[in-house]
């Protein structure tokens, strides 16, 4: 028998109690199905590095199966090829929109980021390459809204999708006047209109849009137009042109519907105008993003050879599914939806098919709130797309909306809510088409500010709480699982290579597990990039492992020792229906309360296992577990400063000591007394 002299199993002192439902099961599900990992962009030269057989083994090594596929381009405003060869919609000129071909060749490597030269955003999510041409100054370029959310695809009136651009000032100026430059197609009515908060981005339920006196505007006829929008001067920041009506009109003859479909405008002035007609325009033209920055709700994925992006990728489907990260399970894969076509979503899943590779189901597009996309828009574009995808593979999976954040706000209210999931999910029930979503997903990034101290991860059973309770509240089918398809404990490195960072992994995983309707789960991510400094200007690694230069696995971190022991020691390594039960836990021998958070299962082979994570960091706890029935030994392992400490050295920062947790073989009666150190991580596997 094993025991390390930190377990203290023999001292007979005060003990918590902590008792296992065995007749309380949760969910039954099957770890390698459940548990994943996340793989993002990548610049062209890093994909061979970062998929070398080198890293993909020592990543398998954390025991999660399966991947899931982060589509970077549609947070920077971009159309993805994912397969670079393809077949334009105007084959004549190279340019419209892409479809991929569906048939495998020459293998993929690293797939292709185009720029989309009618973009309407300033700024976006991603790397801030690109800007508006929506005061761009050149009357030659222009913004068009989304075709797909026109009338021809939706089969609503125009003005069950309005469209939208805002402009943001800066700071509060005085405005009475627009000037607008439109293109074809352009509104026939439409209406300018000011915020009354401080942002309707940050702070959406804080505030609202209010017409300016004169701002509402019926049958125009584009070209260009100089309004007077209020009889005197409203000191503003945020200026929305509101469009619903559109003159269903093209720049020049076309047979392709999509060209005269939504709003298109080459230039937006703000500013005064006094009683000649004299207009100071406020808007800062510039075609770069040192420009007046401009949002909108949608952006038509049209484009041209010439936008490639040399450098700029998104690493094959084909070296994914070949790098054997997936160890042969299914993997979840994206479609691009805000900025592509169903038809190229069709191709790629039928590509993939073609290749044999095993899909666990097709997430569309990603982060549609980060993009400011309202959630009617996205539900209708989702129909689309599911029933597209839903006629070639009646059997595939299909979810979203792959929120940035499951308490997403819109960025307008709509009968008062300004709650996106809800206004998704009645979006999608109003047109009969909650059978299209088979899976939620979201993203899950708790701590976004700051270092993560102890308390704050102690929150983190809690918010998981919260994020079911947004599900439920939202009124999503009981029968429709949550994914969580990318996470860590924060948007950010933080501290993620401290030992608060494996904590952190245990309470995510062990807690999603207690929710009978929870999906999968997607660690982000794999792809292993090195230190970075993060907030507080402390310095970790954002994936389970340290690099050297050249982008090579070199030193595992706590949360590499976490998810080891998750999948290792506390699941059965071999996969396998697992039941999690509930656990209680009694008072602290003192009165005080119990920094201890729990997590049982019942293994393939009816063994059970519990996961404990210690949230104080300095002081360890007593913990008597009652033995289920049949049990004679139990297993036990620890990850604690006594096996790992994180030394924040800049970009020399390790991990020493940085060794597999501690083990323990015992003996139990009626009970197993064991000393759960501060600050760590434990896993007590029951035997026969």
């Amino acid at each position: 028998m094993i025991i390390p002299h930190n377990f203290d199993v023999l001292k007979p002192q005060p003990s918590t109690v902590l008792t296992i439902q065995l007749d309380h099961p949760l969910l039954i599900f099957n770890p390698l199905e459940t548990l994943g990992a996340g793989i993002d962009e990548c610049d062209t030269a890093s994909v061979r590095k970062l998929f070398s057989r080198h890293n993909v083994t020592a990543f398998r090594a954390t025991g999660l199966h399966s991947f899931t596929y982060r589509l970077y381009t549609e947070l920077n405003v971009q159309a993805w090829h994912w397969n670079p060869k393809g077949t334009w919609s105007d084959t004549a000129h190279d340019e419209g929109y892409f479809r991929g071909n569906a048939v495998p060749g020459k293998f993929i490597t690293s797939s292709d980021c185009y720029a989309l030269p009618r973009r309407g955003d300033t700024s976006d999510q991603g790397d801030n390459k690109s800007y508006s041409r929506l005061d761009d100054g050149d009357n030659r370029t222009f913004w068009k809204s989304d075709p797909y959310l026109g009338t021809h695809y939706t089969d609503e009136p125009d003005s069950a999708h309005p469209q939208w651009v805002i402009a943001d000032m800066a700071r509060s100026l005085p405005v009475n006047a627009v000037s607008i430059d439109w293109m074809a197609p352009y509104a026939t009515s439409f209406k300018v209109q000011y915020w009354t908060g401080s942002s309707p981005f940050d702070h959406p339920n804080h505030g609202t849009w209010l017409d300016f006196s004169r701002g509402s505007f019926v049958n125009m006829h584009g070209g260009h137009q100089l309004l007077r929008v209020a009889h005197t001067a409203h000191n503003v920041q945020f200026i929305r042109f509101l469009m619903t009506v559109s003159s269903h009109t093209s720049i020049s003859p076309s047979n392709d519907p999509r060209d005269r479909q939504g709003y298109a405008i080459a230039e937006i002035g703000i500013g005064t105008m006094d009683a000649n007609r004299h207009f100071e325009d406020a808007v800062h033209h510039n075609p770069s993003s040192n420009q007046t920055s401009f949002s909108v709700s949608s952006t038509d994925p049209w484009h041209r050879a010439t936008d490639f992006l040399p450098g700029w990728d998104q690493p094959g489907l084909d070296l994914c599914f070949g790098s054997g990260l997936s160890k042969g399970e299914a993997s979840l894969v994206p479609v691009a939806m805000l900025y592509s076509t169903p038809e190229d979503a069709v191709a790629e899943l039928s590509y993939l098919q073609a290749r044999g590779d095993r899909l666990a189901g097709v997430e569309l597009g990603e982060e549609p709130d980060g993009q400011n996309a309202d959630p009617e828009d996205y539900a209708c574009l989702y129909i689309q797309w599911a029933r597209a995808i839903r006629k070639r593979f009646p059997n595939l999976p299909i979810g979203g909306p792959v929120l940035s954040s499951i308490d997403a706000q819109a960025t307008n209210a709509l009968d008062g809510v300004t709650d996106w999931l809800p206004r998704f999910v009645n979006y999608l029930r109003l047109h009969s088409a909650l059978d299209l979503l088979n899976f939620v997903s979201t993203e899950h990034y708790p701590y976004n500010s700051g270092i993560v101290t102890a308390a704050t991860e102690a929150k983190e059973p809690a918010t998981m709480q919260r994020l079911f309770d947004i599900v439920r509240d939202a009124k999503v089918p009981k029968n429709v699982p949550v994914d969580i398809t990318e996470t860590n404990m924060s948007g950010g490195a933080s501290n993620t290579s401290w030992l608060v960072g494996a904590r952190w992994a245990a309470d995510a995983i062990g807690s999603i597990f207690t929710h009978d309707n929870a999906g999968r789960f997607y660690f982000y991510e794999f792809d292993p990039f090195g230190l970075g400094r993060a907030y507080g200007d402390v310095w970790a690694s954002y994936c389970p492992f340290t690099t050297n230069t050249a982008s090579q696995v070199q030193q595992p971190t706590s949360q590499y020792w976490a998810l080891r022991m998750i999948t290792h020691d506390w699941l059965n390594p071999a996969g396998g229906n697992h039941t999690s039960l509930g656990t209680t836990m009694g008072q602290s021998p003192g009165g005080g309360p119990v920094q201890l958070s729990s997590y049982a299962v019942r293994r393939p082979h009816g063994t059970v296992a519990v996961l404990i994570v210690n949230h104080d960091d300095t002081m360890a706890t007593r913990l008597q577990i009652v033995t289920p029935p049949g049990s004679r030994h139990c297993e036990v392992r620890v990850e604690s400063s006594a096996t790992y400490v994180w030394h924040d050295a800049g970009a020399n920062s390790y991990a020493s000591p940085d060794v597999p947790p501690s083990r323990a073989l015992m003996a139990v009666g009626k009970s197993a007394v064991i000393t759960i150190p501060a600050g760590s991580v434990v896993t007590v596997h029951f035997l026969p």
